[in-house]
């Protein structure tokens, strides 16, 4: 017998977090018992977190003829009807396989009104109900809206969007919400310790974070790699092709540090141990997922728009990994690209300054703290400028603003940047760096800026920027 059934819940206690909705069961049912009823329930969430095994249990509760704190006891004489199968008033239809209206009036209106002959409640478990067709929807609709009191509809559904608002008005909806990783650790190592495994946390770890909140998937994996008798982090990353986070690690601070051969040589040995790039590429994404935090949120979502980028162009790209290879390959040539290039304008600026405008005055910029009015000189803005990238966080900002930036005007609520090169204002104009500057400058002005860049030619640029002249 497979993991995934020897080990599937059978009361509400052992299903693993849902505990919202575990209480508000738990409590309806034992109101039921005192002749209070309900009728229709629609659960819905993705796939593997307990939904279908949640109807089941429900189904055997509400039938439980000595009720354990709201648990089905398993142990009574209805219990084990429904638990081995021979209850006849328990039906559970795949929706998948019985869309059409006829296979509605075959199972459940023809036979629907009949009482129960073994139980207390005749029940129907429709799994993936969204996938019925709009006729059997509407036939089902009229024995939902008044249905005999001995009949009780448990429908689930990946996919709420796709049931019709006629449905969803009729029944009790529960969200069920995505296993977290802890969760999902915590219920594989008592599986292991219970069959004897031999597991590291680590191994147990990477099955919950591939699995992506799925208990199901989590319990299929670890029933592959238990083959082996020892659930490590080795043994999960070969057997299952994922990558340790270990290697994840690895890429990203090679990412960060814009090293082309690092990154070249980690995806060569993925390629090599036959990794899918896809796979790989989620893989980071959840693992970003789990750990962003505020410091270091800059790098992570860089790294995350670069997946997404590479992603979308993987999909029609015949090699994948030729192409990866490619794209972490530029990244390490733009850099240098951007240096050179500041370098080059620095030189430039340096060398006309100190040949044509040696004996100018530095210009100053003045906040009066009352009323925050500008006060400038000929000479722009400059000091704003140079507290601007003083106190930027990023050096690829400060290298831009002092190369390629001339501040035009400032008014009481916007200040116009001139910017050298459309590449730069390209990047200037990103959202994250934008705010940053933004926020900078309307911590120095004590109020509310907005920054507004436009392009200028590099004659232009020199010339403003150097002498205040239009």
């Amino acid at each position: 017998m497979s993991l995934y059934l020897k080990y599937r819940s059978i009361t509400f206690d052992d299903i693993v977090e849902q505990d919202y909705t575990k209480s508000i069961l738990k409590h309806q049912v034992l109101q039921a018992k005192e002749g209070e009823s309900y009728s229709n329930y629609l659960f819905y969430g993705s796939r593997g977190i307990g939904k279908t095994s949640i109807a089941r249990i429900l189904a055997r509760a509400i039938n439980c003829l000595d009720l354990k704190d709201g648990n089905p006891c398993n142990a009574c004489e209805n219990c084990k009807l429904i638990l081995d199968n021979r209850a006849i008033d328990i039906v559970e239809i795949d929706a998948a396989s019985h869309t059409g209206i006829d296979n509605i009036r075959e199972e459940i209106i023809g036979k629907a009104m009949y009482p129960p002959l073994q139980l207390k409640k005749k029940v129907y478990i429709i799994d993936e109900v969204h996938m019925l067709s709009l006729g059997a929807f509407n036939a089902l609709l009229k024995i939902m809206e008044e249905p005999p009191s001995y009949l009780v509809f448990i429908l689930a559904t990946t996919e709420l969007n796709k049931v019709p608002d006629t449905i969803t008005s009729r029944c009790q909806l529960f969200n069920f919400k995505r296993i977290t990783i802890k969760g999902i650790v915590q219920r594989l190592e008592y599986i292991c310790k219970e069959e004897g495994f031999k597991y590291e946390i680590w191994g147990l770890e990477i099955i919950a974070r591939i699995a992506d909140g799925g208990m199901r998937d989590a319990v299929k994996y670890l029933d592959q790699v238990s083959i082996l008798w020892l659930i490590d982090e080795k043994t999960v990353s070969q057997c299952l092709w994922v990558t340790s986070e270990y290697v994840i690690k690895d890429f990203i601070a090679a990412f960060e540090s814009k090293n082309s051969t690092a990154l070249i040589d980690l995806i060569s040995q993925l390629q090599e141990e036959g990794v899918d790039v896809f796979v790989f590429l989620k893989e980071i994404l959840a693992y970003i997922d789990h750990t962003l935090n505020p410091q270091n949120i800059r790098n992570l979502l860089s790294l995350a728009q670069f997946i997404k980028i590479v992603y979308d162009k993987l999909k029609y790209f015949p090699h994948p990994y030729v192409l990866l290879k490619a794209e972490v390959s530029g990244l390490s040539k733009a850099s240098k690209t951007i240096c050179n290039e500041t370098l080059e304008e620095e030189q430039t600026i340096d060398n006309f300054s100190s040949t044509e405008v040696t004996t100018m005055e530095a210009p100053v910029i003045k906040v009066d703290n009352n009323d925050n009015d500008l006060n400038t000189s000929v000479g722009e803005f400059d000091d704003l400028k140079k507290r601007i990238i003083a106190h930027s966080s990023s050096a690829s900002i400060k290298s831009i603003w002092e190369s390629s930036c001339h501040i035009k005007s400032v008014d009481e609520t916007t200040i116009v940047v001139q910017v050298l090169e459309k590449g730069k204002l390209i990047l200037l104009n990103m959202p994250r760096n934008k705010q940053e500057v933004e926020q900078l400058c309307t911590d120095i002005l004590e109020k509310k800026i907005k920054l507004e860049y436009q392009h200028i030619d590099k004659e232009s640029f020199l010339k403003e920027s150097l002498w205040g002249m239009y």
